[in-house]
């Protein structure tokens, strides 16, 4: 694939050797999840994460550490977290939803039931 910004700014660190990638890709894929997340990612998160981390890295036969990588990031991308942004309810929020006493009055003596148009073959008896 070649050595591209984008692909090193995603590879943060390249293990030398296959005791070290699973440090590498948590550290990676934490990374990824952090910014995607725009908060930082829960231990249950990266769990959930590195499982698919573990899938691609053992996918027959072309499963290797940039597989894995490639997987834990499809992961992010599917994330509610990443696709939804979740906001808290304001501490003043029931001050800010208050409706105004005039918008909810009770109004329906001032409507008139009668339609407001008349047919043609109708007579104005009025």
């Amino acid at each position: 694939p070649g050595n591209t910004p984008s692909r090193e700014r995603i590879f943060v660190c390249y293990p030398e050797t296959t005791d070290a990638e699973l440090g590498c890709a948590q550290e990676i894929l934490a990374t990824i999840a952090n910014r995607a997340f725009r908060e930082p990612v829960t231990d249950s998160e990266m769990d959930t994460i590195m499982r698919f981390y573990d899938q691609g890295r053992n996918q027959q036969p072309e499963g290797d550490f940039e597989a894995g990588i490639q997987q834990g990031l499809a992961r992010i991308l599917v994330a509610p977290k990443f696709l939804y942004r979740f906001e808290d309810e304001p501490e003043d929020a029931a001050e800010i939803a208050e409706v105004p006493e005039w918008m909810t009055r009770d109004r329906s003596e001032n409507i008139d039931s009668r339609p407001s148009y008349r047919r043609p073959w109708e007579r104005d008896e009025g």
